[in-house]
């Protein structure tokens, strides 16, 4: 049941320290087929990845300390409802700069913001070097095996959508997001190290498609099977690449 605390859409926000900012950006771009927003911030330190078509899934934010990570904003009609609900199911409220945003942190500390700003046309794929068409299409939450119950309990209340582990592989699941949500949303389960977030490609043309993005600065990684590739950004930041048919139309 949606609620006014209840994320309507979601971006996603690469935050890469300063030596890979120019890189990382240049990087998202060219591989969503987008343009870049002119800087905005105190220091100029946000850009929008803005698609040819539809509405915006993906920001990078310039960070002046820390390692680079992924972080949501979540797109609800009542901050105040979301920052009460996300207390109530173990979330720590780490700044309120105003009020039509907040910063959150989950129980594993996984950082997201609350924010009223629209959003509702998910953008369509584009088209690489290589001509494999490609699209952010899954969002994924990474949490280690002693966090994990906590974790699944803070976000399925947070979003208000249903959660299912996979039977065959039972350290995956996925929340049964509306049509309205840019993204399909997943847990995996993983046996140490941070929680964090990572995000999906889905592609029409998998060999195309890793060849298209290690030209652009892209890193394999270990891991990964017949159907998907895991890579890392110019940041380093996972990044998993997925062969998808319904793109091949």
């Amino acid at each position: 049941m949606h609620t006014a605390a209840t994320p309507r859409w979601i971006t996603a926000f690469v935050d890469v320290p300063d030596e890979a900012y120019e890189a990382t950006v240049r990087f998202w771009a060219e591989a969503l087929g987008a343009r870049v927003s002119p800087a905005r911030g105190a220091r100029e330190e946000f850009v929008t990845i803005v698609p040819t078509d539809g509405d915006a899934v993906l920001k990078v934010q310039k960070i002046m300390e820390g390692e680079a990570r992924v972080h949501l904003d979540l797109h609800v009609d009542d901050v105040d409802a979301a920052v009460a609900q996300a207390e109530g199911a173990g979330g720590r409220l780490l700044a309120r700069p105003e009020a039509s945003y907040a910063v959150v942190a989950s129980p594993a500390g996984l950082v997201h913001c609350f924010v009223t700003h629209d959003a509702s046309r998910r953008p369509a794929p584009a088209a690489g070097p290589s001509g494999a068409r490609s699209a952010l299409d899954h969002l994924c939450i990474d949490a280690p095996s002693d966090q994990h119950a906590a974790e699944m309990a803070y976000w399925t209340a947070l979003w208000g959508w249903d959660h299912t582990r996979s039977e065959d592989l039972p350290e995956f699941g996925w929340w049964a997001a509306p049509d309205t949500i840019p993204f399909t949303v997943l847990s995996q389960e993983i046996g140490d190290g941070p929680a964090r977030f990572h995000l999906d490609l889905h592609t029409s043309a998998l060999d195309g498609a890793v060849d298209d993005l290690r030209a652009l600065g892209a890193q394999e990684a270990a891991g990964g099977g017949r159907f998907w590739r895991v890579l890392r950004d110019p940041a380093g930041l996972v990044l998993c690449v997925v062969g998808d048919p319904r793109l091949t139309d």
